[in-house]
Parts: C-alpha cells; structure tokens; sequence
C-alpha cells in the first residue's frame, strides 16, 4: 500500500506474521510507520513497512 497520504493520528489495519490489527500512527519515515496498538491484547508491533499496511482511515480533521 502507498503510505504517502497516511499522517501521524491516522487510524492503520495492519497484518504482522498474520495477526491482523487497528493501531494509531504515531509517526512516518520513509517506508515506515510507528504506531501504537488501539487494543492491548495484540503483540506488541510498533513499526511496520508499508506492504503490512492493508487499510487506512484518515482521522478527521476540523475546519477552523
């Protein structure tokens, strides 16, 4: 998946060795995501590369 329009606060589903799970990214380098689990029960992954990146939703923003 293309991680370019993805931003820190962006929800992500990812599938890490074949555990699938929501996280919120905390951060983005090139290739790369940092998250944080949303539930507690999943392993902990806190970087994962773009091909284990299967969804994404973007967090809405507020017009001022």
């Amino acid at each position: 998946m293309n991680i370019s329009p993805i931003r820190p606060g962006d929800l992500v589903r990812c599938d890490v060795r074949g555990e699938k799970f929501v996280a919120e990214v905390t951060g983005k380098a090139e290739g790369v995501l940092t998250l944080e689990p949303v539930a507690r029960s999943f392993l902990p992954a806190y970087r994962v590369k773009s091909r284990q990146v299967i969804e994404h939703w973007r967090r809405s923003r507020r017009s001022k």
